[in-house]
């Protein structure tokens, strides 16, 4: 059985598993060039590359927001007007979707109930458990996990203030009870 692949195949894919995909399929391609082989249309070498273009499209979509063959389309128009009209150079700009991800302010939390806090502030966490663990720490999703983690921070934190009375006061008086001379650590 033959699979399909298309651009949503390498949709499902983290970052760092289509970048690897890519640069797997260009030293191949290399290797082949450098044995003296040809690359024929269909054979390994060829759909691998294909796959490495699609991947490519998947990861310029997700860093920009933006469709990598529209964007190249509209350089190569610029390219053509250039060279049929002369003139200064193209610019070639690429338009970047700017971080879209924005944690919620702490009053979004005050309506919650300890429950709907406490199951909000492990859910975050673990987004950024997830992120962390399906990428490399150095991904382009840490952006992803960097807002799951201020907005579990914030849940917990107002979860635990409401627990403590509802001031930074009230926390302090339970805080000290809890990490004084005769308290205990789960260990």
């Amino acid at each position: 059985m033959s699979k399909v692949i298309n651009k949503a195949y390498f949709e499902k894919f983290s970052n760092a598993s289509l970048m690897l995909l890519s640069f797997e399929a260009v030293m191949d391609a290399i290797e082949v060039i450098s044995d003296g082989a040809k690359i024929r249309e269909y054979d390994e070498t060829y759909v691998g590359l294909i796959g490495a273009s699609l991947a490519l499209s998947v990861l310029f979509e997700r860093q920009t927001g933006n469709d990598a063959s529209v964007v190249c389309g509209e350089h190569l128009e610029q390219e053509r007007r250039h060279l049929l009209e002369g003139g200064e150079p193209p610019t070639y700009s690429i338009p970047i979707v700017g971080d879209l991800l924005q944690p919620h302010p702490p009053e979004a939390f005050d309506q919650l109930s300890n429950l709907q806090l406490a199951s909000a502030s492990f859910n975050y966490a673990e987004r950024v458990f997830e992120t962390i663990s399906n990428h490399s720490p150095l991904a382009l999703d840490m952006a992803e996990a960097r807002v799951s983690s201020l907005d579990a921070v914030t849940a917990l934190r107002t979860l635990v203030l409401r627990l403590a009375g509802g001031s930074l006061t009230d926390l302090a008086g339970h805080v000290a009870k809890i990490t004084g001379p005769s308290s205990e650590t789960l260990q």
